[in-house]
């Protein structure tokens, strides 16, 4: 976990729950500022901190120390990741530009402009794409390797987050005004998916395993999931406060989020009945059992377990 007060945080959920404690493990480090971001590498020792001192740092979970620092910049890094080949890292920052770097040696590779802030980035499955997202309104597509910027997405508003799902070779962007769109990586040239439900900015956006379904956050006061193929909600459940980041975890076995809002708690969430599997085409959700469900729309129940 990362915090405005710069410390980086590593909580061991196996040792939490043996103890039945939600305190701190240990801390791993620090930037000089707020941190912004906080991402793990596909290797799962690995993870990319952005911060508003410029620099985006990658740590260790083996070493329990900071790795590498990567400078250049000229204001905040906004999000950071590294490609599932542990070859090359992106960044985005408020200085309204995407920047690639060697994971190796740290050296930057190329720089991408847009005209805002540059709120997301991240890599194809591939590793041979890079792709940002802005508040200039549009996501936009490049050469890993050259910066060579080969698609220009426009989007219904400006985009705050994005994410991609290697299984269905989707790109979500969600952002201001409830936005979500979905791209199908192969035919860039389609119009987007929208998937409407949302009333505010949407702060975090995540898949499920095989893609079928989205989980987002967002500042109206709920969590909501969508079908990614057709934009569908699904359901929604609403929480306390307006909710700025999310972590969702759903594949075969599990279900569930954790959101963070602005009065620093960490709220999970499950989802009960959920069907996410490769290869189908129609996938389902079906109505869970409990006493605690906050909301039962369509076809999902959602209840609150920790907070």
């Amino acid at each position: 976990a990362a915090c405005d007060d710069g410390f980086i945080r590593v909580f061991n959920i196996d040792e939490m729950q043996k103890l039945n404690s939600y305190t701190c493990s240990m801390e791993i480090g620090y930037h000089d500022f707020c941190i912004r971001s906080l991402r793990f590498a596909k290797d799962g020792v690995r993870f990319l901190t952005g911060s508003i001192d410029g620099t985006a740092r990658v740590w260790s979970l083996n070493s329990i120390s900071q790795e590498m620092c990567l400078t250049g910049h000229k204001d905040t890094v906004l999000d950071a990741d590294m490609s599932s080949n542990l070859s090359y890292i992106v960044t985005a920052s408020s200085d309204k530009t995407v920047r690639v770097w060697n994971a190796r040696t740290g050296k930057e590779a190329w720089t991408g402009k847009h005209g805002a802030y540059v709120y997301s980035c991240s890599f194809s499955p591939d590793c041979r794409r890079a792709i940002s997202a802005s508040g200039d309104r549009t996501a936009r597509i490049w050469a890993a390797k050259k910066g060579e910027c080969l698609h220009i997405l426009k989007g219904s508003s400006a985009f705050l987050t994005s994410s991609i799902n290697e299984h269905s070779n989707l790109l979500m962007c969600a952002g201001y005004e409830g936005a979500l769109q979905f791209w199908d990586l192969k035919a860039f040239e389609a119009p987007p998916v929208d998937g409407i439900g949302h009333g505010a900015e949407i702060r975090a956006a995540e898949f499920s395993k095989y893609g079928s379904f989205a989980v987002t956050a967002c500042n109206d006061g709920s969590v909501r999931v969508f079908e990614t193929r057709t934009g569908r909600s699904l359901g929604a459940l609403p929480v306390q406060f307006p909710v700025y980041s999310m972590a969702a975890l759903i594949d075969e076995e599990r279900a569930m989020c954790m959101c963070g809002d602005e009065q620093g708690n960490v709220t999970v969430v499950r989802i009960s009945g959920c069907e996410d599997s490769l290869g189908k085409g129609d996938t389902t959700f079906q109505l869970g059992e409990g006493n605690d469900s906050f909301q039962q729309t369509g076809k999902i129940a959602a209840f609150r377990v920790k907070s």
